[in-house]
């Protein structure tokens, strides 16, 4: 990787010291297009392997697999389902209309990103922010909206963890696709360099 980027900075100087501020025709400016883009592709890649990992070890501690993570996020979903069938349509009412969207907001995403919260802290203070809400309510209902909440929360911070993983390979796809554009693109350069010299 520590070579691929060398190598990629030492191209990029080569090609505006072979360019110039002149783009030329109109394959030398899509290939040096596409070189930028290559450039801002790799910068990306670098700079998500280097946030990505530490933001995943601050939120879990210790590392897990993405297979696990999305499993555990599918149990999460099934339980949550599961609890909602058995409360009082009341209450399963406001688990759709309040709870569930509380948890699954973009804003509850990133306190997952912007505090230092442990998952225990995290379900706490779920719990703590509808009990007023669940006080007035049966028994069975109460228990029941509480541990959705808590298991809507800890979806919420697998999700933070999953859309992490998934981030260390967000870049690769364009990366591969804008090199092999200007690769493409290079070769008609030659090309056309070489036809023109021989005339």
């Amino acid at each position: 990787m520590a070579a691929h980027s060398y190598l990629g900075v030492i191209a990029g100087v080569v090609l505006l010291l072979h360019g110039g501020s002149q783009s030329g025709g109109a394959i030398t400016t899509a290939l040096m297009i596409a070189f930028d883009l290559v450039i801002l592709t790799g910068i990306f890649g670098i700079f998500c392997y280097v946030v990505a990992p530490r933001m995943l070890t601050k939120i879990e501690g210790q590392p897990l697999l993405i297979e696990d993570l999305t499993s555990r996020r599918e149990e999460l979903t099934e339980e949550i389902a599961d609890l909602n069938l058995q409360v009082s349509p009341q209450a399963q009412q406001f688990i759709s209309r309040k709870v569930l969207p509380r948890f699954s907001s973009f804003g509850y995403l990133l306190r997952q990103y912007l505090r230092r919260e442990t998952l225990d802290n995290i379900i706490a203070a779920a719990r703590a922010d509808l009990k007023s809400v669940a006080d007035p309510l049966s028994p069975g209902d109460r228990d029941g909206l509480l541990k959705v909440a808590e298991l809507a929360a800890t979806s919420r911070r697998i999700d933070a963890l999953v859309y992490l993983h998934q981030t260390l390979k967000l870049w690769l796809a364009p990366h591969v696709l804008v090199t092999s554009l200007m690769l493409a693109l290079l070769a008609v350069h030659i090309v056309q360099v070489v036809y023109f010299a021989a005339r």
